[in-house]
């Protein structure tokens, strides 16, 4: 059996029918333009070319895993070089700062150094100044990095770590033993003038001094000291000044105040103070007069009661007559 087109409505039918199932033309109307030779050979010949056509031509398939996995590596890389840069682990371009003779010029950014300490020169202990209130130690050798009226820095070589002691003990008798700390490298120590010495043992056989002269306090500063019979101080947060005004607080203490402060203090309870019903802080009445009653205490009845800060002051101090 084969298939053939009908030559009228052109679909599929055997060649066996007698008819096309689909719109009836008769199949001997039909054998002039099909023969089963020629359906099948049709239907080889399309096969055959549906087989033989070729294959479009297509680009190289793109791995984008691969690229992915390369580009990660690199991302990394350049994400270190700037940190490492940014951190000054490594340098671009070193800034070195002068050698000492404690150590030689050294980059300000990665710590790398070049060439050697500087030697050790002849060095003198100033006369007048506040370096002039130093012992001279038995070394003349090393460095004067500063010397001025308020202040003196000197490395001094050539001093051994049993020398450094010595040297300690003797700034001790020279008066440097106020508020002293002492370790195994170091002493820190005043004197009754508020000089302050700082000796270090940096090793190599190298000792380093630092005198200075005790900060001279500005006029704001001044203010905040205290006399000898001074014994309250403002409460108020910050505030170092003596407490020459005194205000019951809220918890019945006795507070003290400096002049500034306790003017904001009689303010700001002004302010919570006003007529009933105004007022902010408190809707209860004082019971001697109109204004708010913003402090509380028990009554002889048992009961509270409420009062200004005024009258409530002079409670207290009523009070404490009968006390």
């Amino acid at each position: 059996m084969a298939l053939i087109k009908c030559s009228e409505c052109g679909k599929t039918l055997s060649d066996k029918a007698a008819a096309c199932p689909h719109c009836g033309c008769p199949l001997s109307a039909m054998n002039e333009h099909n023969t089963p030779s020629t359906a099948i050979s049709s239907t080889n010949h399309n096969a055959s070319s549906i087989e033989q056509s070729p294959k479009p031509k297509t680009g190289k398939k793109v791995n984008n895993k691969n690229h992915v996995i390369a580009i990660v590596p690199a991302i990394g890389v350049i994400i270190l070089l700037v940190i490492l840069i940014l951190t000054h682990t490594i340098c671009l371009k070193h800034k070195y700062s002068d050698a000492t003779i404690l150590k030689p010029q050294t980059c300000c950014y990665c710590g790398k150094t070049k060439g050697n300490p500087k030697p050790l020169v002849k060095i003198e202990f100033p006369t007048k100044g506040i370096g002039s209130l130093l012992p001279i130690p038995t070394s003349n050798m090393g460095e004067v990095n500063w010397d001025d009226s308020n202040s003196f820095n000197v490395c001094v070589g050539n001093t051994t770590k049993d020398e450094f002691n010595t040297y300690v003990k003797v700034c001790s008798e020279y008066g440097f033993d106020v508020d002293y700390q002492k370790g195994d490298n170091y002493y820190y120590a005043d004197d009754i003038n508020g000089n302050n010495l700082n000796i270090w043992y940096e090793g190599n056989n190298i000792m380093k001094i630092i005198i200075e002269a005790p900060r001279k306090k500005d006029p704001d500063e001044q203010e905040k000291t205290y006399s000898k019979e001074t014994t309250d101080y403002c409460d108020a947060s910050g505030c170092t000044k003596e407490g020459t005004k005194s205000y019951v607080g809220i918890n019945s203490q006795i507070e003290y105040y400096c002049e500034t402060h306790y003017n904001e203090l009689i303010d700001m309870m002004s302010d919570m103070e006003e007529d009933v019903g105004k007022g902010s802080y408190s809707k209860r009445t004082c019971e001697e007069c109109n204004r708010e009653g913003t402090r509380s205490i028990i009554g002889i009845s048992g009961k509270t009661e409420y009062y200004c800060s005024t009258h409530y002051s002079e409670l207290q101090n009523f009070l404490e007559i009968f006390e």
